[in-house]
């Protein structure tokens, strides 16, 4: 399950999907995004919520191919909730 993001083109920010599975053909037009399984959906959801999507936008640059680069989408907010850890029974 990775996610897609394209990397160029002219709404690049609506351009982002969910691979759940197999192996789909990845160009240097678009950037592959795995992460671990358990905050897969969030990331998802984050990016392709109206706020991801302008928050993408708003760093996209250039006039008729607007281009994303790496270092902007690896510094995209990500807000994970966190989970109480089990405390472990000392028996």
């Amino acid at each position: 399950g990775d996610i897609l993001v394209a990397r160029v083109g002219r709404h690049l920010e609506e351009q982002i999907v969910g691979i759940a599975n197999g192996s789909p053909i990845i160009s240097d037009c678009v950037y592959r995004i795995r992460v671990a399984p358990c905050i897969r959906r969030t990331l998802l959801e984050q990016l392709t919520s109206l706020p991801g999507r302008s928050w993408l936008a708003s760093r996209a640059f250039g006039v008729s191919a607007r281009q994303l680069s790496k270092h902007d989408l690896l510094c995209f907010p990500v807000t994970v909730e966190k989970t109480p850890r089990r405390s472990r029974s000392k028996e």
